[in-house]
């Protein structure tokens, strides 16, 4: 027999920005929602609905640059034992004006902190490579 997939149902603000993996078979997600960015679980059994883990700051946002809008990429990494997830954002200054911030989430608890990088990076002069996690 063929194989079917199911049509996801994507949150409010469309398809996810990222995707990283979880020990159970879940999904975790960053996706833009009408206010700031969102983190979202995807059950791999549940029908494709994603609950959401947490919500950052209103002001969050994919990485964009003035008159040309979204660049369309967000880095994002999970700890080794999975407590851990955080991303690189924009945190917007003015519309379509942002600086490079870390948002960093404790899983279990949906607790949210937001590090605006300094000194003050902005989103559409400095660019960032990768992001990661020390597991030391």
């Amino acid at each position: 027999p063929a194989a079917s997939l199911e049509p996801l149902k994507w949150a409010a603000g469309g398809p996810p920005l990222t995707l990283q993996t979880e020990a159970a078979g879940s999904f975790l997600s960053l996706a833009q929602q009408r206010r700031g960015l969102a983190l979202l679980r995807w059950n791999s059994a549940g029908g494709g609905t994603p609950t959401v883990v947490a919500k950052l700051d209103a002001n969050t946002a994919v990485p964009e640059l003035p008159l040309l809008g979204p660049l369309g990429y967000t880095l994002d990494s999970l700890s080794d034992d999975g407590a851990m997830y955080v991303a690189l954002v924009s945190e917007e200054l003015l519309p379509g004006f942002g600086r490079w911030a870390i948002v960093t989430i404790e899983l279990e608890l949906g607790k949210v902190v937001m590090h605006s990088l300094t000194p003050m990076q902005l989103v559409a002069t400095v660019s960032v490579s990768g992001l990661g996690i020390d597991h030391s």
